[in-house]
């Protein structure tokens, strides 16, 4: 059953409508710890969300561990209506709010390896619908794709400013992939009081490793053309072209 909420409530009114129930899926609320984490697709959002669910859910931390994919961890999080609020002023002032984004190279790249290379049929019907049928694309023609409009077809490569419901000037942290090890020290602290901090419960399987991989795939036109594809994301997240 659809819930129209996750269409109409002013909460979402900062994100895309065709990409709203996705963004109301990966809002994770901890009514306990009086935080909101918003999880980014293909920002590593398994390894944080397990991660935050072994402290915020004690009794499930065997389960979470065991889970590979996070999958038990996002499901004990509570949603965002559960949060008691409708509205982003009442989250801001009553929550803690963060996300982690990564760098929008990598992450575009990741998504394509994850989701279109492996020749996956849901997202090439995607892919298809924009620039025709193909058995294989290539990631320039993902890029192609990307222009022709295909960025809003699917929160794996939208722009992560656009799928942050609380628009990121308001967020109480902003963390970022690239130092995650640290970023993810400072939010245990700041909703547990943790003097020490453990590491991360990292989800080890089936890891596309596309930041080392970037010259393989990129050259000056194509990072030229993510640049203007995600500009804003490079601009309001305050990464470097």
């Amino acid at each position: 059953m659809i819930n129209l909420l996750n269409f109409i409530s002013p909460f979402m009114r900062h994100v895309p409508f065709q990409l709203r129930r996705a963004v109301a899926t990966r809002v994770a609320v901890s009514t306990e710890h009086k935080y909101i984490y918003i999880r980014m697709p293909k920002a590593a959002n398994s390894t944080i969300s397990k991660t935050l669910a072994v402290h915020t859910f004690e009794d499930y931390e065997r389960d979470v561990g065991l889970d590979e994919k996070g999958n038990v961890a996002k499901g004990l999080f509570q949603n965002w209506q559960q949060s008691g609020c409708y509205s982003i002023d009442c989250m801001v002032e009553n929550y803690f709010i963060f996300s982690f984004f990564r760098n929008p190279y990598s992450r575009v790249l990741s998504a394509y390896l994850d989701k279109v290379s492996r020749s996956g049929k849901k997202f090439h019907q995607l892919v298809a619908r924009r620039i025709g049928h193909k058995e294989q694309y290539s990631f320039e023609e993902f890029v192609l794709y990307l222009e022709n409009g295909g960025i809003r077809d699917n929160a794996h490569w939208a722009r992560q400013t656009e799928i942050t419901p609380v628009p990121v000037s308001r967020l109480d942290f902003i963390g970022k992939i690239e130092t995650l090890d640290k970023d993810m020290a400072y939010i245990l602290r700041e909703i547990f009081n943790f003097d020490k901090y453990d590491g991360l419960e990292v989800r080890q399987n089936d890891r596309r490793g596309s930041d080392k991989i970037l010259t393989t795939y990129y050259n000056d036109d194509l990072r030229d053309r993510i640049y203007s594809l995600y500009k804003k994301d490079f601009e309001q997240i305050g990464y470097s072209r």
